[in-house]
């Protein structure tokens, strides 16, 4: 009877084990998605604190973004990349609506 009672207790503390991985995996997940999220609010307050008189630098500021994204897919996958995107185009539309259109613009045609 007690090693019975020692089997379901081992279990129950195996199962337990497994659900604290799943749930330090999803927490983390969560930082790098957020981190992800922060340097695409950074990157973005940049734009939208500037005058863009000259395109050339526009053009190559956006270069180095492209770069910033493709950087994240590499390293820490499409999920982040697409994290990274959208907050950075969410963030310079909801300060400067025309700016994120030439941007969007400029970013689905690069040179």
């Amino acid at each position: 009877m007690k090693l019975f009672v020692y089997s379901i207790l081992l279990l129950a503390s195996l199962s337990s084990c497994s659900g604290c991985a799943q749930t330090e995996y999803t927490e983390n997940v969560t930082a790098e998605e957020t981190a992800a999220q922060m340097m695409g609010r950074n990157d973005a307050r940049y734009f939208v604190n500037r005058q863009w008189n000259d395109s050339a630098e526009l053009h190559y500021r956006l270069a180095l973004i492209r770069h910033q994204s493709d950087s994240l897919k590499k390293s820490r996958g499409m999920e982040f990349a697409a994290a990274y995107d959208s907050t950075f185009i969410s963030t310079i539309r909801s300060v400067n609506p025309d700016l994120a259109s030439a941007v969007s613009r400029l970013n689905s045609n690069p040179k």
